[in-house]
């Protein structure tokens, strides 16, 4: 019986997560980010006034370019979600042969 209610109850949170999820990132887009730019500082700012009390790295563009876009020996990518133009958030991947790894991410 507490395999058959399971399964049901698993059954009926993914079809609601899966409507939520649909429902959220109407009109979003992710795209690929060459360089880090005066958005990313944008961004930050937004960012850093709801994080007013907290421990967290400074993430504004320059800081961006230096530890994920130009470090050497690293593979990684950072992809940024907007909406109609706007950045709304990024997250850093890096890529191994075989694994990858999110670095970073804020929204």
């Amino acid at each position: 019986m507490l395999k058959i209610t399971s399964f049901f109850s698993s059954l009926v949170l993914r079809l609601f997560s899966m409507e939520t999820y649909c429902l959220n990132f109407s009109g979003f887009r992710f795209e690929k980010a060459e360089n880090c730019g005066q958005e990313f500082d944008d961004l930050w700012s937004r960012c850093r006034e709801r994080l007013d009390k907290k421990i967290i790295t400074c993430k504004d563009s320059r800081y961006l370019n230096w530890k994920y876009l130009h470090s050497p020996n690293m593979n990684r990518h950072i992809y940024c979600l907007r909406k109609q133009d706007r950045l709304c958030g990024f997250v850093v991947l890096e890529s191994t042969t075989e694994i990858g790894y999110i670095v970073d991410i804020l929204a």
